[in-house]
């Protein structure tokens, strides 16, 4: 991916199929088909002008992403999630995009600072003038002139497919959304903390910024409602709740809200702070992990153990070199 690209820049070289994919993920990213809506082959080769194989080709592969489901008559649908499954969708994206940002700081250029900048203030005025389409699309492209800069292409596709995932949600919410002058603001925080190559600062704020969907998601699924059963002051005041909280005692974002199952509850701590905590313990552990290095903390070590948590540990860390995925912790 180009360094702050989109997934719509689909080049004319590309297989026909592809750019159709690329055009495809960019309307689930923008949320141009919501929770539910249907997609059919037939319909969309007609919109595209083109046949219907390259168009089976892109939806399938959307399918295989999780951004869609296939259905009956030729036709794929918009997944319709749960409310806690969107809340781990955003809670995935805070951790990844925290990651990503803090590789990102130290690498950006002058000049994609200051794009960064003029990003935040245009996502600031579409925010305030209500055009969130506009919102939606400048968001994206201010998120991934950070994620770009991290050097990391892998990191940067897992991340844009979480996106797709998440996009029709998000949308769904912005366009009943009242904001805080707090959350639009991060933007233009995150933007300074970055100038001022504050990594861990930069973080903490992308963190924020994205966690904002999980604690809505999570009210939503504690509540039993539906995003077009709360009133838009409701949608605000849980992003207030959740973005008023700017310093963090620990390095930890949780699910374990109130309702919520303990199988669901997740700890995702960085490197450095699994060396702090260790380093702490009297005598210090000596276990190591063989992926990074990093000492791991007693708490840590039964956790490892459990199934599927050594393969999550692995290929999040070959992704990351800086991130751990530790499931059962307490």
């Amino acid at each position: 991916m180009q360094r702050g690209g989109n997934p719509r820049s689909a080049r004319s070289d590309m297989p026909l199929s592809d750019q159709i994919y690329q055009r495809l993920k960019w309307s689930l990213i923008v949320g141009e088909h919501g929770p539910d809506s249907a997609l059919s082959i037939r319909t969309v080769a007609e919109r595209m002008g083109t046949s219907m194989m390259p168009v089976r080709e892109a939806l399938k592969r959307l399918a295989s992403e999780r951004a869609l489901i296939a259905s009956a008559n030729r036709s794929f649908r918009v997944p319709r999630l749960d409310p806690s499954r969107v809340s781990d969708l955003f809670f995935l994206r805070a951790n990844l995009e925290g990651a990503a940002t803090e590789l990102a700081t130290p690498r950006m250029t002058l000049a994609e600072i200051d794009q960064l900048e003029k990003l935040a203030r245009r996502t600031n005025k579409d925010v305030e003038s209500g055009v969130r389409g506009d919102y939606l699309a400048n968001n994206y492209a201010f998120h991934f002139t950070i994620y770009a800069g991290a050097g990391n292409p892998e990191l940067t596709s897992i991340i844009e497919g979480l996106w797709a995932q998440s996009g029709p949600y998000l949308a769904d919410v912005v366009r009943v959304l009242e904001t805080t002058e707090d959350w639009r603001l991060l933007h233009a925080r995150i933007a300074e903390a970055i100038g001022a190559r504050n990594a861990r600062l930069a973080r903490d704020l992308v963190e924020q910024d994205i966690g904002w969907g999980m604690k809505v998601y999570d009210q939503l699924a504690d509540s039993g409602d539906s995003v077009s059963q709360t009133r838009p002051h409701r949608l605000g005041t849980m992003g207030a709740e959740l973005n008023s909280n700017t310093t963090k005692q620990n390095r930890y974002l949780s699910t374990s809200s109130a309702g919520r199952a303990d199988s669901r509850r997740f700890r995702i701590p960085r490197c450095n702070r699994i060396r702090e905590e260790c380093h702490a313990q009297k005598p210090p552990c000596a276990t190591t992990d063989r992926w990074s290095g990093a000492p791991t903390p007693p708490l840590i070590q039964s956790a490892l153990g459990d199934d599927g948590v050594s393969e999550a540990l692995g290929l999040t860390a070959a992704h990351l070199h800086a991130t751990y995925f530790v499931v059962g912790c307490p």
